[in-house]
């Protein structure tokens, strides 16, 4: 496997408060990360930064062949989806997903694949505003993966979902691997992932910590 992503003593402060101290980290094509910690240690600080979401104070973020996580390519390669579902409420959940479509310059087949891996064919007319929690997790995922990016960053997606949902995100991450892509997926309990080039990895005192290579 080729190198995909390299992360050089990345360092992310706010105000007083040191939240990333030296982040370290080289990943390969096709790779899957598990990335745990408790909650509030700067699981998702790191996954905004690596998503070019969240400007840090040092270090140096690039992607190969693609360059600078300061650059629109490099933003452009990136999939991401976290607490902040970026969907409009007003909505419906087909004109959230057009319109991202737009933004990202996908294929009319990207999205009705986004659609089917997620099963929201029929709850394309309902205004966002209206869908529970995790029909938002959902959409917000699918958003994610419009633009078949490279790298996809996940914050806690397996939170609230039952397991035959949860065993469908891996059947996605799984299908989504063998096609090139990494995954870097935080959580802050232990998570069962494909057994596809996957690493474990623990965010401890603002740096990261293998479990398992």
């Amino acid at each position: 496997m080729s190198d995909l992503l390299l992360v050089e003593n990345l360092h992310k402060s706010f105000g007083v408060l040191s939240v990333l101290g030296g982040i370290e980290l080289s990943l390969s094509s096709g790779q899957v990360v598990s990335l745990s910690g408790a909650n509030g240690i700067g699981k998702s600080t790191l996954l905004s930064c690596l998503s070019g979401l969240l400007h840090f104070n040092a270090g140096q973020i690039t992607m190969s062949g693609i360059g600078s996580v300061k650059t629109s390519k490099y933003q452009q390669s990136v999939g991401y989806a976290g607490d902040n579902s970026l969907l409009y409420e007003q909505l419906s959940v087909e004109e959230n997903l057009r319109f991202w479509m737009r933004v990202y310059n996908s294929s009319i087949d990207a999205f009705h694949k986004c659609i089917e891996e997620f099963f929201l064919q029929k709850f394309l007319k309902k205004p966002v505003r209206h869908c529970s929690m995790g029909m938002r997790r959902r959409v917000s995922l699918a958003r994610s993966l419009l633009h078949d990016p490279k790298l996809i960053c996940w914050d806690e997606p397996f939170v609230g979902v039952d397991a035959e949902r949860k065993s469908l995100l891996q059947e996605t991450i799984a299908t989504r691997v063998s096609a090139g892509s990494s995954f870097i997926i935080s959580s802050h309990e232990a998570i069962d992932l494909p057994n596809t080039a996957t690493r474990e990895l623990a965010l401890v005192s603002g740096k990261l910590v293998s479990k398992k290579v």
